[in-house]
């Protein structure tokens, strides 16, 4: 609907065997390499837009999507794991997704769709690549400092717990160097002395974060606010999240955003080139067929 305007743009499949049979195409259309074997980039936006059109749950379609995308960029090995994060793209260019969107279903316009995609895959591993790297610059300006001004403290695995947790407290110390609760705690106290943590409350708990930590590599990205109390801390994790799972295996992940934005420009080139090569003969049936249908307003 257009929130605008009120009027109905598309109404998906309602019945639920025809939702079922649209589903078990896409899944087949997905698992299956020889119904379709496009590039797997192409693939992965023909198989998110059937997926928004189909529509099949009350709620989270669009999440459900977006996730869609980078776990069958790891199915076929583009990544290892699912660490590119498309959604910042599509929500900052939300007006020209829901127009390609449905510019495909009136009229079987595919080619700026995927191209749209694209573009999306080739700028987000553009940004993830510079945020790995300013990981990997932080990470170790980060411990060429604990090694000169705490040398007794300084671990590896110590440094590496800190970079693993968007926060950190005692418990995840504990666990990862497999030393007493007092033992983690004091090295806690230790780096906030010396900066390289802060302190604060949440209610009873003190959350230790790494904020001072943020790296000045990492282009436009700003350091989120340090966490306060409740909604605060729940935000602060969600935003910062995504970007700390990669610190574990910077060099691979970064090898990784390079092959992809590589593998977008390549694949947009091609199509820019032709403008037939996407079209209905390319897309198996699960994935062609057109679902739902454009109705008027209601009054």
């Amino acid at each position: 609907m257009n929130d605008r305007t009120g009027e109905v743009i598309y109404v998906p499949p309602q019945d639920r065997n025809e939702i079922i049979a649209a589903m078990s195409s896409l899944e087949a259309f997905i698992n299956d390499d020889e119904i379709c074997r496009l590039d797997p980039l192409i693939k992965m936006a023909l198989i998110h837009h059937q997926f928004e059109s189909i529509h099949p749950f009350a709620d989270g379609n669009g999440r459900i999507g977006r996730i869609l995308n980078v776990l069958y960029l790891t199915r076929t090995g583009l990544l290892a794991t699912p660490v590119l994060y498309l959604s910042r793209y599509i929500n900052q260019h939300k007006a020209e997704y829901y127009r390609l969107l449905q510019s495909v279903r009136d009229k079987g316009e595919w080619e700026a769709w995927v191209l749209y995609m694209l573009e999306a895959v080739e700028k987000t591993s553009k940004t993830t690549l510079a945020l790995v790297e300013g990981v990997r610059n932080q990470m170790a300006d980060v411990k060429q400092r604990m090694r000169t001004h705490l040398p007794k403290l300084y671990s590896q695995d110590l440094l590496n717990s800190l970079f693993r947790h968007p926060y950190t407290r005692i418990q995840f110390v504990r666990d990862d160097l497999s030393v007493t609760r007092q033992t983690a705690a004091d090295y806690l106290e230790q780096l906030v002395e010396k900066s390289f943590l802060e302190k604060h409350k949440s209610g009873r708990r003190n959350i230790i974060s790494t904020r001072p930590w943020w790296p000045s590599s990492c282009g436009s990205q700003k350091a989120p606010e340090a966490p306060l109390r409740g909604q605060g801390v729940a935000g602060w994790m969600k935003t910062t999240a995504w970007i700390l799972r990669v610190m574990a295996e910077p060099l691979e992940e970064s090898r990784q955003a390079q092959a992809l934005n590589r593998s977008a420009q390549a694949t947009a080139d091609r199509l820019s080139s032709s403008s037939e090569a996407v079209s209905d003969n390319l897309i198996a049936p699960g994935a062609r067929r057109q679902l739902g249908r454009r109705v008027a307003p209601t009054t």
